[in-house]
């Protein structure tokens, strides 16, 4: 979101005010007169009313296209710092939480260091380790292919071009435009990519039966039979599989979240997920966990003798259960293996028991909203698109031309 830091000075005494704002200045302006003809108290709105608004100049200190709260924030404490107008002037208190810690700094330039340097920090703070990792690599293959030139819109449309003809979806190639632009974020760099943004939402609508549809979900039925062909190998890795797997099932959990996952983060009936792809703020969210889940939960725990920290370990042969958790990259593993030695058929992925649990839920008479709840999804748009069939089934023609029941 954009966001600037404005300073309002008082011609007459010659102090300031340093304030922050989402909005334009003007707007920005407006909103502070307004709360002085209202009988605001705040030292501005009283010497608003005391010397009248034509005493006044509004200037704009910095402005950015896109910035957190935080580092707005920090902004916001470092120009009060550095103009002083805590102690001389119009601003009646410092956020000491801000996140960055109120010091004296001597110039302008000082200010424009530490705050970038503190926003490069929190831009690559909001993205997931996992997120990072894919911009890396797809950052990597880019500037291979440059070969040393430099990356320009043509350029970069050109490429994009070329991934969209060996036959590239368009989420892969939409996320190295989305990667290039989080490193010139990062680099305080700006290009304009008109080219290649028009190129893009070419791509996304010839494309778009691309990359979608490919994975085959495991649906709760499928889970069942995966799981229990597991148990039945009475081993502890079986366990650990059956446990993971239902587990993901139940809370439509991706790899990376089910990796995370401490004994700690379970109470009763359900899971805190203390961040995810779509919570990146840690916010966390209470998931709940099906009954039958928590008795091989219990199961696994009991026989690998684990009573905190990783809930899925790494485990050698002779069932040794090891104190590291299992990788991203293991767990995917698990998932294929698993689903092939029960006889299940298709193209099956990490991803695959989110997809199958939306099925499973769109069979059983839920919602597109309540798929979009379970799964967390930021948009109603991937559940439907995952139970497309099962909800035509329900559809108004199903129901009303057909006869069918909703």
């Amino acid at each position: 979101m954009k966001g600037l830091i404005y300073k309002i000075t008082c011609r007459t005494t010659q102090q300031s005010y340093i304030g922050k704002t989402r909005s334009t200045q003007r707007q920005r302006w407006y909103q502070h007169c307004s709360d002085a003809k209202r009988g605001s108290d705040k030292d501005l709105h009283q010497a608003i009313r005391e010397y009248g608004d034509a005493a006044f100049q509004m200037t704009t200190l910095q402005e950015w296209d896109d910035i957190s709260n935080e580092a707005l924030q920090a902004a916001e404490t470092y120009f009060i710092t550095e103009h002083n107008t805590f102690h001389n002037g119009y601003n009646m208190q410092v956020n000491r939480n801000a996140p960055y810690p109120s010091v004296l700094v001597e110039t302008r330039a000082q200010v424009s260091e530490h705050l970038q340097s503190k926003i490069k920090g929190l831009m690559s703070a909001s993205l997931s380790h996992n997120t990072q990792l894919a911009y890396q690599r797809t950052l990597k293959n880019l500037d291979q292919y440059l070969n040393g030139q430099k990356l320009t819109d043509s350029e970069l449309a050109i490429y994009i071009t070329y991934l969209h003809d060996t036959g590239k979806s368009p989420a892969t190639i939409g996320q190295v435009v989305a990667a290039v632009k989080w490193r010139l974020k990062k680099a305080d760099e700006t290009l304009h990519l008109p080219v290649t943004d028009t190129i893009l939402s070419g791509i996304r609508r010839e494309g778009r039966d691309r990359g979608r549809g490919q994975v085959d979900g495991l649906t709760w039925q499928d889970v069942e039979r995966i799981c229990l062909l597991a148990e039945m190998k009475n081993t502890l890795a079986g366990l650990r599989d059956a446990a993971m797997i239902r587990l993901m099932s139940d809370c439509l959990l991706r790899v990376s979240e089910v990796v995370a996952v401490n004994v700690e983060d379970f109470q009763e009936k359900t899971l805190t997920l203390r961040s995810s792809k779509t919570d990146q703020e840690s916010i966390g969210e209470s998931l709940y966990v099906c009954d039958t889940t928590r008795n091989v939960l219990d199961r696994y725990r009991e026989r690998a003798e684990i009573t905190d920290g990783a809930l899925f370990r790494h485990i050698r042969r002779g069932d040794n259960i090891q104190p590291n958790r299992i990788t991203a990259h293991s767990a995917r593993r698990i998932i294929k293996k698993r689903a092939a030695d029960a006889g299940v058929k298709g193209c099956i992925s990490g991803h695959s028991l989110r997809v199958g649990s939306a099925v499973s839920l769109a069979q059983a008479g839920a919602t597109v909203v309540d798929m979009q709840v379970a799964g967390r999804w930021k948009s109603s748009g991937m559940p439907a698109h995952y139970a497309k069939a099962e909800l035509a089934e329900r559809g108004a023609i199903a129901r009303f031309k057909d006869g069918k029941s909703g």
